[in-house]
C-alpha cells in the first residue's frame, strides 16, 4: 500500500518538474528574440499563461484521481481484511494471519476453534438486527480481550466464529473454552427470560501445518455439530473415528438412491406372538449391504435419512415390499398374518402419505388389517397436531396403530396421548432385569395394568428367556418378541414363522 502511494507522488512530482522545466524554457527561448518581435514575444506570453493554467487544472485533477485511487485502496483493504461489526480481521485476512502464526510459532501446539449460537436467527428476529450486531460486536471484544499475542480470531460469518488458540492439555482448553462460554453469555446484551444463549464449539488439535485453512475450518465445524444443540456439552472434539463415521454417512448417502432403484434394501422379519406361542404378526426390519462396509445397521442409515429427508421414501419403499408380500401369500393361498411397519415421523406428517398407503392397499387388493403402521418416536416431531389428523384418518379407514419404543422420551409420551392407538411396544430396557428384580416385576405389572386401562394391546420386546416369558404372560401380557422367538428371518422363510413356540 506505501509503495504504491510512493509511487503515485513521484509521477505527480515528475510531471510538474517537467512543466516547470518546459516554462523555463519557453522564456529563456523568448528572452533571446530580437527586440522588434515583442509582439510575437507577447504573444507566445499570453500562449504560455494559457497553457501554463490548463496544465495546472490538468496536475490539480490529477492529484485528485491519485488521491481519489489512494482513498479507494484504503477502503478496499479496510473491506477485504476488517470486519465491519467486531472490527477484528475478516475471514479472508485470517487465513492469511492463521498461516504465519502457525509458521512462526512450530514449537507451540495450536487448535483450531469454531463456535455459533444456537438459534441466532431467533435472536436476530427477538432483537432486531442492530441489537443482534451488538451482541455480535460484544463476543469479538470479549475475544480480543481474552487471546494472548500469538493467538487470534475473525467472525466467519453471521453468528459464526473462528479462534486459533494455544493449548497444553484438551482439558486445559476445554476449561478454557467453558470460562469463555460463561463469559460471554454473562456480558452480552440479552436478557435471559427472552433468549436463552448457547453457544457450540468445535475443536481440531493441529498436529501439522495444514494443507488448506478450509479444512480446518470444515473439521472444526464437523467436530462442532456433534454437540450441537446440546446443554450439558458445549465443547465437541474432532476424531478419526468421527471422520471415518462421517465418510460412512458420506457414502450412505451416494448410494442411497441406488439401493432405492435396485431394491438393495432387504425385509426381514421378526416374530410377534401371543402368550399362548402362536404367532400374531411380524415386525419387519431391513437390511442392507454396502461394499466394501458390508452391513449397515438400520439404525445408522435410517438416522442418516432421517437427517437428509430421504426416510420418507424408505417409509414408502418398505410399505411396498410388504403389500407385495403380503398379496403374493394370498396368490399362494398362505396364511395371512399382519406386519408391523416402522414409520418415521415425517411420513406421519406428510399430507400425501395417508392417500399414497391408500392407493398402495388397493392396488394390491389388500385389506387394511394386513398392515400394522407403527410410530416411532425417536424422530423429531415437528408438528404434532398433523400426526394426530393423519392417526385419525387412518384409523378410520381401518388401520391398526401400534407405538414404539412407548415410555421412552419426551417424543414418545406425546404420542401416547394423542393417537388413537390400539397397540404399544414397550423395549427391552423395561425387562431387562426381570427375573431377578422385584420392582422390575411390578413395573411391568404397571405397564400392562395402564395398557388394559386404555384400550389397547401391550407388546413387550427383548424377551430372551422362558422365565420371562412365564412371569410376563402370568402378569397378563399380550404379546412377546424377542431371541426366545428365534431369529429373524427372510421374507421368502416366512412359512417357519407360523410353527407355535414350544414353551
Amino acid at each position: 500500500m506505501k509503495t504504491k502511494s510512493f509511487s503515485t507522488n513521484n509521477i505527480f512530482f515528475f510531471v510538474f518538474a517537467l512543466l516547470v522545466l518546459s516554462v523555463g524554457a519557453v522564456i529563456y527561448y523568448l528572452n533571446q528574440m530580437p527586440q522588434q518581435s515583442e509582439k510575437v514575444k507577447d504573444l507566445f506570453f499570453l500562449l504560455l499563461l494559457l497553457c501554463g493554467g490548463g496544465a495546472a487544472i490538468f496536475l490539480c485533477f490529477l492529484y485528485y484521481l491519485f488521491h481519489q485511487s489512494r482513498r479507494s485502496q484504503q477502503a478496499l483493504y479496510q473491506t477485504a481484511y476488517t470486519d465491519p461489526i467486531t472490527y477484528g480481521p475478516t475471514w479472508s485476512k485470517a487465513k492469511q494471519d492463521i498461516s504465519m502464526l502457525l509458521e512462526q510459532n512450530p514449537q507451540k501446539k495450536f487448535a483450531f476453534v469454531i463456535f455459533d449460537i444456537n438459534k441466532f436467527k431467533i435472536l436476530n428476529e427477538r432483537l432486531g438486527y442492530l441489537q443482534a450486531n451488538e451482541v455480535l460486536r460484544q463476543i469479538g471484544l470479549i475475544l480480543r480481550e481474552s487471546l494472548q499475542p500469538t493467538e487470534m480470531f475473525c467472525r466467519v460469518q453471521a453468528d459464526i466464529f473462528q479462534m486459533l488458540l494455544v493449548y497444553q492439555t484438551p482439558e486445559q482448553l476445554k476449561n478454557r473454552l467453558e470460562i469463555l462460554n460463561e463469559k460471554i453469555i454473562n456480558t452480552t446484551p440479552i436478557e435471559k427470560n427472552s433468549f436463552q444463549m448457547i453457544l457450540s464449539f468445535g475443536v481440531y488439535f493441529i498436529n501439522q501445518n495444514p494443507s488448506s485453512i478450509n479444512d480446518l475450518l470444515v473439521k472444526a465445524a464437523l467436530a462442532r455439530d456433534t454437540i450441537k444443540g446440546k446443554y450439558d456439552n458445549i465443547v465437541g472434539f474432532y476424531s478419526e473415528h468421527l471422520q471415518k463415521q462421517l465418510q460412512l454417512e458420506q457414502e450412505i448417502e451416494n448410494h442411497m438412491e441406488e439401493a432405492i432403484s435396485k431394491g438393495n434394501f432387504h425385509l426381514t422379519l421378526s416374530p410377534i406372538r401371543r402368550a399362548d406361542g402362536s404367532l400374531y404378526g411380524a415386525e419387519v426390519s431391513l437390511r442392507w449391504v454396502l461394499p466394501p462396509y458390508g452391513e449397515i445397521p438400520e439404525k445408522t442409515f435410517r438416522k442418516v435419512f432421517t437427517k437428509n429427508g430421504f426416510i420418507y421414501r424408505l417409509d414408502l419403499y418398505v410399505v411396498e415390499k410388504v403389500c407385495q408380500f403380503q398379496r403374493s401369500r394370498i396368490q399362494e393361498k398362505k396364511d395371512l398374518f399382519p406386519v408391523f411397519i416402522n414409520l418415521s415421523s415425517d411420513s406421519l406428517q406428510s399430507p400425501q402419505f395417508g392417500s399414497i398407503l391408500a392407493r398402495l392397499v388397493k392396488k394390491y387388493q389388500l385389506d387394511s388389517s394386513a398392515l400394522i403402521l407403527q410410530a416411532d418416536p425417536q424422530n423429531k416431531i415437528s408438528q404434532p397436531a398433523i400426526i394426530q389428523a393423519m392417526a385419525h384418518r387412518l384409523h378410520e379407514e381401518g388401520f391398526s396403530l401400534s407405538l414404539d419404543q412407548a415410555g421412552k422420551g419426551y417424543s414418545s409420551l406425546e404420542l401416547l396421548k394423542i393417537l388413537p392407538l390400539q397397540m404399544i411396544k414397550i423395549e427391552e430396557e423395561a425387562i431387562a432385569d426381570l427375573e431377578q428384580n422385584e420392582r422390575v416385576r411390578r413395573l411391568a405389572d404397571s405397564l400392562i395394568y395402564t395398557a388394559k386401562q386404555l384400550k389397547v394391546k401391550i407388546i413387550f420386546s427383548g424377551v430372551s428367556s422362558k422365565k420371562q416369558w412365564d412371569i410376563l404372560r402370568n402378569l397378563g401380557a399380550d404379546f412377546m418378541m424377542g431371541p426366545i422367538n428365534g431369529p429373524k428371518v427372510s421374507l421368502q422363510e416366512s412359512d417357519s414363522l407360523l410353527k407355535d413356540l414350544e414353551l
